[in-house]
């Protein structure tokens, strides 16, 4: 009688917990985690357990997509523009510099080819005031003056310069998207000097309020926050703005090819390249790419000489480039000076073909998967990934800049799952197919010579 009564007890216990554990509330999807505002501003609010900080991520999604065809790189130099605008509520002693000093755990914009980006880690506070001043922003009261657009011409002088003139890695770069990419991604988007040097303060104003509105942004708010206080709070601020028409992208054919090997005096020694164009980023094939890519990044590190040769495997010269630019893989070798060009393409091929045929295993893939989980974190963050988001303040950038491409459809919403998937064989196989298979293109460049062949 007591056995029986103990059953029935038990048996009641298993029946109320598995009742309770129906009663749980499914994780959110995408679908109901993006509030989606009636003038088209989409917001994502998501708290990061643990997180002392909050992070602000303002996505336009226009990029140098929209800019027209000769005005290559009036994406870039509107954000310039807005970043250093005063405002009504940022009149008089605001200085961007001023401003970036005091949001020391990260703030800044940056211009892609589908998206322009503005953002902040602080606290609560810091945030909640560059909330109100891109509500600003989105309401046209951005202030562009003659002043700061001489002096943001120059500034963009001397980034375009810097990153298409005078680095080797970023000459490379941009010319290997020019050879290897379609459409906007093989725009020259950092801007060119002559065309930089022909805009002028109303068309830049125009074509900022055309893309700069309600009806084209996205915000994600990550951290230190909640969603049933903070929801109120941004539909206060952008819910009621109007939304305008958005500039469509540009037709962008691709330009007079620039040579894939040349002269340059910034180099003593030949600085080459192999550039690999990337899948689409839904095909079945892009998963496996990102593992192999990673794992030719990681050998790059490991194998690096600090003295003489330099070799790196790298998407995008960009602080996240896995999630900013990851069309282009690039591994670039730095030679000796006195070695030939020829040499040094040996060289690099040669090291390449030796990571092709080399054993792949699970020790490999656990690497490649822990690496690549920092970059793209599964919707809604898990246990195991709250340590690394609410431990230091930077990590919300990866998180925030994550969530918006994704959104954004940049990357599939379901990759972080099939990265999860891949395994070592899949990883081997990519090796073999999309690198160093004949779809490779090689750059360089040489140091100059005089007519006598002297350096």
């Amino acid at each position: 009688m007591v056995w029986r009564l103990r059953c029935v007890v038990l048996l009641s216990l298993l029946e109320a917990g598995a009742g309770i554990a129906a009663q749980e509330p499914a994780p959110p999807t995408w679908d109901d985690a993006v509030h989606r505002f009636d003038n088209g501003f989409e917001l994502l609010i998501e708290p990061v357990k643990g997180s002392k900080h909050m992070g602000l991520f303002f996505f336009v999604k226009s990029g140098w997509d929209v800019d027209p065809p000769d005005r290559t790189g009036m994406a870039h130099f509107i954000e310039h523009m807005v970043m250093t605008a005063g405002t009504p509520g940022r009149q008089g002693g605001w200085q961007y510099d001023e401003w970036v000093r005091k949001r020391r755990h990260g703030a800044n914009a940056m211009t892609r080819a589908g998206w322009t980006l503005y953002f902040s880690i602080g606290t609560r506070e810091d945030c909640s005031s560059d909330a109100r001043w891109f509500q600003e922003i989105l309401q046209g009261k951005g202030v562009f003056t003659p002043a700061q657009l001489e002096r943001e011409r120059e500034r963009m002088r001397g980034e375009v310069r810097n990153m298409t003139l005078y680095r080797p890695g970023g000459i490379l770069q941009w010319r290997a998207r020019g050879l290897l990419l379609q459409g906007a991604a093989a725009r020259k988007g950092i801007g060119k000097i002559a065309d930089i040097d022909a805009m002028k303060l109303e068309e830049l104003r125009r074509q900022a309020s055309l893309t700069h509105h309600a009806g084209n942004v996205l915000c994600i708010a990550a951290g230190r926050v909640h969603e049933e206080r903070d929801l109120p709070f941004y539909k206060e601020l952008f819910g009621g703005l109007t939304p305008r028409k958005t500039p469509t992208p540009v037709a962008w054919k691709a330009e007079n090819e620039e040579p894939a090997v040349t002269q340059h005096p910034n180099v003593g020694a030949v600085f080459a390249s192999l550039a690999f164009a990337a899948p689409q980023t839904p095909s079945a094939d892009y998963p496996a790419f990102l593992h192999a890519a990673t794992w030719l990044m990681q050998r790059a590190m490991v194998e690096h000489e600090i003295r003489g040769k330099q070799l790196e495997g790298m998407f995008f010269p960009a602080q996240y480039s896995y999630l900013e630019a990851p069309e282009l893989f690039l591994l670039n070798l730095r030679g000796i000076e006195g070695q030939s060009q020829a040499t040094v393409r040996k060289d690099l091929e040669d090291w390449l073909a030796r990571k092709r045929s080399a054993r792949i295993g699970w020790a490999h893939l656990r690497t490649t998967q822990s690496s690549l989980r920092l970059f793209y974190p599964p919707f809604p963050l898990e246990r195991q990934d709250l340590g690394f988001f609410a431990g230091a303040p930077r990590n919300l950038y990866r998180l925030g800049l994550s969530r918006g491409v994704c959104i954004l459809g940049k990357t599939p919403r379901d990759l972080p799952a099939r990265l999860s998937k891949v395994e070592a064989k899949d990883l081997s196989a990519s090796l073999a197919r999309w690198f160093g298979s004949g779809r490779e293109r090689f750059l360089a460049l040489l140091p100059r010579t005089d007519a006598k062949g002297k350096k």
